[in-house]
């Protein structure tokens, strides 16, 4: 087990149970899960619970696209979640720089999707 909530000290990272608040310098904030699996931490953030089916396809679409690109952070629609940004971060030698570095990544990139699909700060 990997003590990730010792690693969050940080001014704009806030420990909430089992997830952390990234707060961004515009005053925006995205709430970001952990879930500790065997042998890595999913850390995962919803974009938006609620999409219409025609929008749905097209994010599906958009996400695809957007992973052939992104080495960190991948999005994809959760059964329970609807639209997810999420990361794993193996806990073999897992450093606290990288996890914040892993979360930041996962908070910022949820968030502008939530921007650009809601033009709210929900999640």
């Amino acid at each position: 087990m990997v003590d990730w909530r010792s690693w969050c000290t940080a001014g704009d990272i806030a420990v909430d149970g089992d997830s952390l608040v990234v707060t961004f310098s515009q005053g925006r904030r995205h709430r970001v899960a952990i879930e500790q699996e065997s042998d890595c931490l999913i850390i995962r953030a919803v974009v938006s619970r609620h999409l219409g089916n025609d929008l749905a396809s097209d994010i599906v679409r958009r996400a695809a696209l957007r992973n052939r690109t992104s080495l960190l952070v991948g999005c994809r629609l959760h059964p329970l979640f609807g639209l997810v940004v999420q990361a794993l971060a193996p806990t073999i030698g897992l450093a606290a720089d990288e996890f914040l570095a892993t979360v930041r990544a996962v908070a910022a990139e949820a968030d502008r999707l939530e921007v650009v699909l809601t033009a709210n700060d929900v999640e």
